[in-house]
């Protein structure tokens, strides 16, 4: 485990979006920690909030959304207007990989087209993108053909990592202006009680996964912040037909789940239940479903006892288990329901919606010009903006 850096105060200046003076970079390293590892670099949707928020840290995108939901110029030169069904875009010039090597319109083709948006290069430093809204493809990342996260397009890389820690350091070639921490530690807890424990233990700044029952809780110098989010909770299907998926979609309360496992605070995707229906879907049939979720996850541990209680009502016989985050997103070797969370708009074709939730966090009050906000991906939006006291 990498030793916890303190954080150092000497900000004095603004960030540079405000076109004021920008304060020479500090040494300063953020702390945060989550007990859900990335699991992988992958770019490609559907992702989970770990994911994301890791995502974002080593790859740029053409343009971010900020708190506000504004579009703001990251790899592009400026964010253009839609011409027709395509959009022409002018990168930065002089674009290049953390590693030193030129960062090119083609490479911003190829990472598109894995993450199933259609572009097309008409120079080194310009492309024409296949989406008629700048909006609609904000969240698309601009990652190397080894998606490791070593090699970077965004304000960070990864430089060391293991069981425990992630350690990411800036990105000397983020297009021309270096973010303002020196470092950003990720602790990976083995629970979600240790993540809690250092956090009540002064040893991060910041818990960007917590759950309703945390409200109670006392994180020492962290704040807790309720931020507006666009997490769905899905169930994500592996081997199993459309009829049953038909059926237990049909049987699930999802106002229920909302209350239960949310505390009230959520809000449905979906119809109110109908047994009948699903009944019907069933035609006799009492099916075993094998459920899976995260491990160390009190909240969707309650989430799922909820959902094979519902689905007990049309005679499905529900057994429950957990596994990591990157074996939920994979495909099994048996049948299965994964239930997690994804960033709205990645909801995977065949899942089923069950709600979308408002999300928590803790912040350090040392932390200033940082707002927790869940607007795609700006956990950690845009670093480079963040200064200490």
């Amino acid at each position: 485990m990498l030793g916890i850096l303190p954080l150092l105060a000497a900000c004095a200046g603004v960030a540079p979006n405000t076109g004021r003076a920008t304060p020479v970079p500090s040494k300063a390293v953020l702390v945060f920690a989550d007990w859900e590892a990335p699991g992988t670099f992958d770019p490609r949707p559907p992702t989970t909030g770990a994911r994301l928020r890791d995502d974002t840290l080593v790859y740029g995108r053409l343009w971010i959304p900020d708190p506000a939901g504004r579009l703001l110029p990251d790899l592009a030169a400026e964010v253009p207007r839609p011409d027709g069904d395509m959009l022409t875009v002018n990168l930065r010039p002089g674009l290049r990989w953390s590693d030193g090597s030129p960062l090119t319109a083609a490479d911003v083709v190829r990472s598109y087209a894995l993450q199933g948006v259609g572009a097309v290069a008409l120079s080194a430093t310009r492309l024409r993108v296949q989406s008629g809204q700048a909006t609609s493809v904000a969240s698309v990342f601009v990652a190397p053909p080894q998606a490791d996260g070593r090699v970077a397009s965004g304000p960070f890389r990864l430089v060391a990592a293991d069981s425990g820690e992630l350690r990411f350091t800036r990105n000397p070639h983020y297009h021309g202006r270096q973010p303002y921490l020196a470092e950003i530690d990720e602790l990976v807890s083995s629970s979600h009680d240790a993540m809690e424990e250092a956090a009540q233990a002064g040893e991060v700044d910041f818990l960007p996964h917590l759950g309703p029952a945390d409200l109670a809780a006392h994180f020492g110098p962290l704040r807790t912040v309720v931020t507006i989010s666009e997490r769905n909770e899905v169930l994500v299907p592996a081997g199993i037909d459309a009829r049953l998926l038909a059926a237990l979609s049909a049987a699930t309360d999802r106002q229920a789940l909302v209350t239960q496992a949310f505390g009230g605070a959520g809000k449905p995707l979906g119809l109110p239940p109908q047994v009948d229906l699903a009944r019907h879907f069933l035609a006799g049939r009492t099916p075993t479903i094998a459920l899976q979720t995260v491990c160390d996850d009190p909240l969707r541990a309650s989430e799922a006892a909820a959902l094979a209680a519902q689905w007990s009502q049309i005679g499905a016989r529900v057994t429950t288990s957990c596994a990591a985050i990157s074996q939920l997103t994979s495909t099994p070797p048996t049948p299965r329901l994964a239930l997690y969370s994804v960033l709205a708009g990645q909801t995977p074709a065949d899942a089923i919606s069950l709600l979308q939730r408002p999300a928590l966090r803790a912040v350090s009050t040392a932390l200033h010009g940082f707002e927790a906000n869940d607007t795609v991906g700006t956990d950690l939006w845009d670093v480079s903006e963040w200064w200490l006291q």
